[in-house]
């Protein structure tokens, strides 16, 4: 019970502090440029979006293989979903703290795949 507790006091906090940033960043937009803001989202080409996704998704896929067959000589054989969250999550902490991100995926691949750290960072 205390450690269900624990995860979700966890994801309160990081959703808390994620809508805090969002915060800071829109605190200041004035009611004319909220209008700006909806108008050029409205007149914008939403089918785009679509095809930049799915470019974005396969490369940011096709990096995570690449690591994976940097790992594999070495005797690990991760699963590809681990090692995809682990590149997009890094992507995500190096946007609040460059370089960090980079630190971060070892750490976090290490810690589901059971590797060691310093094996794993390239």
């Amino acid at each position: 019970m205390k450690a269900k507790f624990l995860t979700v006091l966890k994801y309160l906090f990081f959703i808390a502090l994620g809508g805090f940033f969002v915060w800071l960043s829109v605190r200041h937009l004035t009611y004319e440029k909220w209008e700006q803001i909806k108008h050029a989202v409205a007149r914008g080409r939403k089918w785009v979006i679509f095809p930049v996704i799915l470019f974005l998704l396969i490369a940011h896929y096709s990096r995570a293989m690449r690591w994976k067959l940097l790992m594999e000589p070495l005797g690990y054989k991760p699963s590809n979903f681990n090692v995809f969250a682990a590149v997009m999550i890094g992507y995500l902490v190096n946007s609040g703290a460059p370089r960090l991100g980079e630190v971060f995926k070892c750490s976090l691949l290490a810690r589901y795949e059971k590797f060691r750290v310093d094996k794993v960072q390239f």
